[in-house]
């Protein structure tokens, strides 16, 4: 492993390809997109204000990029919801906005 967590990820989803022609079955795919999609919840932390481009390692496979962008708006979702005055109630309920 490099210390390039984005380069980590892809290496990990280039190994769930190969491993799928051998095993159909495999699930290598989630855990790389569940890492994609964390690192983008991550960056919008880092950076909540900006416009973040896709992750040059993500950015010719699809799928990682729709990944890291869900983790964005997942972050971005999150910041909305503690800032909306309906969804900080006693209760923990979000508002009908959000939930």
């Amino acid at each position: 492993m490099t210390t390039n967590p984005y380069l980590n990820v892809r290496c990990a989803f280039a190994q769930a390809k190969i491993a799928t022609i051998t095993d159909p079955d495999d699930d290598s795919f989630c855990v790389a997109m569940a890492e994609a999609e964390q690192l983008g919840y991550r960056d919008s932390a880092d950076d909540p204000e900006g416009d973040l481009p896709v992750p040059l390692y993500f950015a010719d496979e699809p799928n990682l990029a729709q990944s890291w962008q869900q983790g964005v708006r997942n972050h971005q979702d999150m910041l909305d919801m503690d800032n909306c005055s309906g969804c900080s109630n006693d209760r923990g309920d979000p508002c009908h906005i959000h939930g």
